[in-house]
């Protein structure tokens, strides 16, 4: 193309055409003077072609006009703006040469700004949201589109929140730190850090928090255990290295002593009660055994039922200690001990060597008292 051929235009307000484009990326040489208007009407038509090499491209940095940086495929509106169908840049940046000039992105209708690879902030910059609640929605392969965001609730009187929002019933809220790194809540000048839990919404706002120590001497790691506890009334302890284990703390805790006979164990009658206490595998407790009837035993008396058995061993044997006795049928000194693991307490007759107590020992309205305390599993 030799030039560009306007005849047909009046001068009116001028401008030379070398103001829209350089003259070193013109295709020929131009002398007749046009309105900027009217230049950029030209391009709106389509009318110009070819004035960088391709049909409405401009190379805005004048350096390459066969390669334009910024391609145009739509609609060139004066002063300044356009309509893009498509942006290419080369020098990776969109930058503003107002004076604390703002970059907006504003899609049509249900359009979306969308990045297509990692959206980076510089250091010492910050991304600023408007009042009000902003949504982040995450499309995934898992669940339809718009199923699942989260929401960043701005509100002045809570303190803002993160929540999870869209119309799956539960939506999990991850914080996954990558390697050995560490979710890190951290504190301020008026207290240390700490992780507040709170009760259902639909009950109120009361919560209880895990907080750091005010002022600390180092940094220690507290590591759970790999595993619930299996008994009830568990407690955490921790050894000097911070690795936690379950140990058991039960106070004051029911149970029913078995009285029978060793031969033949009988239907005895009476009121027999006992209570214990546990704290890791130490047990301790005491008994009382009121009789009312013996019918049926015959034996050695043994007493059955202790809330846990004896740790194996003949170092574990435990002895107990009578605090009281009434209604035997001869005088003597009681004794015993818990026979390693059994939950059996054998008694003897204290006064005479390796003598147990037997049933003939008894009356139909003994009564005696047992404390205890001994080392289980």
């Amino acid at each position: 193309m030799p030039g560009i051929e306007i005849s047909a235009l009046p001068a009116a307000t001028s401008a030379n055409l070398t103001d829209v484009v350089p003259s070193d990326q013109l295709p020929g040489p131009v002398t007749r003077k046009i309105s900027l208007q009217q230049v950029l009407d030209l391009f709106s038509n389509n009318f110009v072609e070819g004035v960088t090499g391709t049909t409405n491209q401009i190379d805005v940095d004048n350096t390459d006009p066969i390669n334009p940086i910024l391609s145009v495929s739509s609609t060139l509106i004066a002063p300044g703006t356009a309509q893009v169908g498509n942006l290419l840049l080369d020098t990776n940046t969109i930058s503003s040469t107002d004076t604390n000039g703002d970059i907006n992105f504003s899609p049509n209708g249900s359009g979306k700004t969308v990045f297509s690879s990692d959206l980076v902030v510089p250091v010492n910059s910050s991304v600023l949201f408007p009042t009000g609640d902003i949504a982040f929605q995450i499309a995934q392969t898992a669940v339809p589109p718009g199923t699942a965001y989260l929401i960043f609730r701005n509100s002045l009187a809570s303190g803002g929140s993160i929540e999870a929002g869209g119309s799956n019933a539960n939506v999990n809220i991850q914080l996954v730190p990558k390697g050995s790194a560490q979710v890190i809540i951290s504190g301020n000048t008026d207290t240390a850090g700490k992780l507040l839990l709170r009760e259902n919404s639909a009950n109120g706002l009361d919560s209880v928090s895990l907080k750091a120590a005010e002022n600390m001497s180092n940094t220690y790691v507290l590591t759970y255990p790999s595993a619930a506890p299996t008994i009830s009334s568990s407690i955490l302890i921790s050894s000097t290295g911070g690795a936690c284990s379950w140990t058991n703390f039960e106070e004051n805790v029911s149970f029913n002593p078995v009285p029978q006979g060793s031969t033949t164990p009988g239907s005895p009658t009476g009121n027999f009660t006992g209570r214990y206490n546990r704290h890791g595998r130490r047990v301790w407790g005491d008994m009382r055994l009121n009789f009312t009837a013996i019918t049926g035993m015959v034996g050695n008396l043994i007493i059955d039922g202790f809330p846990y058995p004896v740790s194996s061993g003949g170092e574990n044997r435990a002895s107990v200690a009578i605090g009281f006795r009434n209604n035997f049928t001869n005088d003597f000194v009681i004794i015993g001990y818990l026979m390693e693991g059994t939950t059996i307490l054998n008694l003897w007759n204290g006064s005479v060597d390796a003598t147990r107590l037997t049933i003939g020992d008894l009356s139909a309205t003994t009564q005696f008292y047992v404390t205890f305390s001994y080392t289980t599993n």
